[in-house]
């Protein structure tokens, strides 16, 4: 559909600034992180030994095909030149930056136009702001953490991905442009298997969705695309390391369960801690709706099931392309459910966030032809409200994080300062009070359970620990 130009502004230049304050407040977080004790000390401690590429290769041969990707050569140089601050700032842009991208990615695939750009830039920060606040379960993991920041950045690779394979679609692209993006989309399925699983997804549905419509004009580039992004794929598939930490898993867990069950189990996981985001996703999709179409009346249109022919079944598919990607992502948890964590769940959250604005957008619309089963509402100023609303609960949600993550930092800055003085000596520490956790910031203390940890420390600080309780 195409937007209607609407002069006169819906929100005032304030909403606007306050929106940016609000971004400027999530990456300023960074700069409250720390080490983690476990895999951050242990990192580092491997990449001073073995060197930047050396510690790939060891780790892709012995753990995991990850390690030989660009996002484990980023972190890896990251964790090595600079402070844990800064590498945690730059997952932060990583993140904010595929929020922003969402914003394209739907404008592309709901066709909206002449919309100003006071409008697009509000709408392309509330949507990363709202992504960012339902992502509450997974943040501490996938943004303020040293190592697990990767993800973001994967995820950053993914959304850059999104928008040019959408743009192919719809645009005629010169050949230079279409070598350079099959060379980035090897790159891209090379990330991670549950993100690439979900861009082959999207590649798969779409080529179907042209052989349903007889639409052959882009089915040989989605070919080629869909190889190259395979080509990636393989690259951390068929990694050594796999088969050496897939045994190691299966030697500890029990795999009784039926692949589906393992299957249901993880998207229940995953729905739980989608579940934020989910409320969140719907008042995207109305904030969207309001703002494209200010002047219209609101009209509630229903989703059609019929796959009476191919034209019907190719609209059911693109009705639901990005729920079919999104459940994609859960697909390589099937026979190691144990693996889903909550920092997994980034790539399903974030393609859910765009078929729930899509569905709520399209249901929004009121062009439909079926008007005799539209419900109308009459237009108001909800869309404000609902906005002023997520900006005063992203404030009081920074507000807190920030109040809690200082308290945490001050609490490991303290610790570091004294492990540093103790070089080469045995040093009494307290355990940290896992009170001072917050959403954003939260520190893995010492486990009796995993010494690992403790010796991970131990060697970053040449000095030996003591616990008391």
């Amino acid at each position: 559909m195409i937007a209607k130009v609407n002069e006169k502004p819906l929100y005032s230049k304030t909403l606007l600034v306050l929106s940016f304050l609000t971004i400027v407040g999530i990456l300023l977080l960074s700069f409250l992180s720390f080490y983690s004790a476990g895999d951050d000390y242990c990192y580092i401690n491997d990449l001073k030994k073995n060197g930047v590429f050396n510690n790939a290769l060891i780790g892709y041969t012995t753990w995991d095909g990850r390690f030989l990707t660009p996002a484990a050569f980023l972190q890896g140089f990251l964790l090595l030149r600079f402070k844990v601050e800064w590498i945690v700032f730059i997952w932060s842009c990583c993140f904010i930056i595929s929020g922003f991208l969402i914003f394209y990615i739907l404008k592309l695939e709901l066709k909206i136009k002449n919309l100003s750009l006071g409008k697009s830039i509000l709408l392309m920060f509330i949507l990363a702001i709202i992504f960012w606040l339902g992502s509450l379960s997974h943040v501490s993991q996938t943004i303020y953490w040293a190592t697990g920041g990767v993800y973001s950045f994967n995820l950053l690779i993914g959304s850059i991905w999104l928008l040019g394979f959408l743009k192919f679609q719809k645009e005629i692209v010169r050949p230079i442009f279409t070598f350079a993006f099959l060379l980035f989309s090897i790159i891209a399925g090379a990330t991670t298997i549950n993100l690439t699983i979900a861009l082959l997804t999207l590649v798969l549905v779409t080529i179907l969705i042209d052989f349903l419509s007889e639409n052959n004009t882009k089915i040989k580039l989605n070919i080629l695309m869909l190889i190259s992004i395979c080509l990636g794929l393989i690259v951390i598939l068929f990694a050594p390391g796999n088969f050496v930490r897939a045994n190691v898993i299966n030697t500890s867990t029990s795999l009784d369960s039926s692949l589906f069950s393992n299957y249901l189990s993880v998207l229940l996981l995953y729905l739980k801690w989608f579940s934020v985001l989910f409320f969140l996703s719907f008042l995207g999709g109305i904030i969207l709706s309001f703002l494209v179409n200010p002047e219209t009346k609101i009209s509630v249109n229903p989703v059609s099931f019929s796959i009476k022919t191919k034209q019907n079944c190719a609209r059911v598919l693109i009705n639901f392309k990005w729920l079919l990607v999104a459940l994609s992502t859960i697909t390589p948890f099937i026979t190691l459910p144990t693996v889903a964590s909550p920092r997994t769940v980034i790539y399903f959250m974030y393609f859910c966030l765009i078929y729930i604005v899509i569905r709520v957008f399209k249901a929004l619309e009121n062009d439909n032809i079926n008007n005799k089963k539209n419900i109308v509402f009459s237009k108001n100023n909800i869309s404000l409200l609902l906005i002023s609303l997520l900006l005063i609960g992203s404030f009081l949600f920074i507000g807190y994080n920030f109040e809690k993550g200082t308290e945490l930092k001050k609490a490991i800055t303290a610790r570091e300062n004294l492990l540093k003085k103790s070089q080469n000596k045995t040093v009494v520490l307290k355990l940290i009070d896992p009170k001072l956790n917050s959403f954003c910031f939260r520190y893995a203390d010492f486990d009796e359970s995993n010494d690992w940890v403790k010796q991970s420390v131990e060697k970053y600080f040449k000095t030996k620990i003591i616990i008391v309780k």
